[in-house]
């Protein structure tokens, strides 16, 4: 009988172990999904840049600058202020992804606020953004909420093997 009883205390290891393991793989496909908001925030903020360019070029009108319409000036600083944006987002969400490792819970936390801040003041801005890559989004925002509740469990389960080690430490 005291064989199985520690059996089972080798067995309680493995499924924690195979627990985190599990864990960890959710968070690699965080990690993954805020590559590719980071990556098509830099494509997109690239191809409208391109098409700004593009237009202004057609248009005649060089840029920013005096003998434009103040109308047009707002307008184009307006194009530039998105495209701006776009690149910081792509920016932060591969730093994002570089941290989500290290701080699981923070990080996971900020990418799903970001993400929804962006898409909230993109439907302001113009309402039919909303329907806009509706699916990827959904895809986003459920992997971003799994994440959450990876990097909790992951965390929980990190202190509490921690606290083990230091109450094995005690009784050395």
């Amino acid at each position: 009988m005291p064989r199985e009883e520690h059996s089972d205390d080798r067995e309680l290891p493995k499924l924690q172990s195979l627990a985190q393991a599990a864990r960890g793989k959710t968070l690699r496909s965080a990690r993954n999904w805020m590559i590719v908001v980071g990556v098509l925030a830099l494509v997109g903020g690239m191809v409208q840049f391109f098409i700004l360019q593009n237009e202004l070029n057609r248009a005649g009108v060089g840029g920013i600058g005096p003998g434009n319409a103040p109308d047009i000036d707002l307008a184009i600083m307006l194009d530039y202020g998105i495209i701006a944006a776009n690149f910081l987002l792509g920016i932060l969400f591969l730093v994002f992804a570089a941290l989500v490792n290290r701080y699981p819970l923070p990080v996971t936390i900020s990418g799903l606020v970001v993400f929804l801040a962006v898409n909230g003041f993109a439907m302001l801005v113009n309402p039919l953004n909303i329907f806009a890559g509706l699916i990827i989004k959904v895809i986003i925002l459920i992997v971003l909420i799994k994440a959450i509740q990876s990097a909790v469990a992951y965390q929980r389960e990190r202190a509490l093997e921690e606290a083990r080690l230091d109450m094995g430490d005690e009784y050395e």
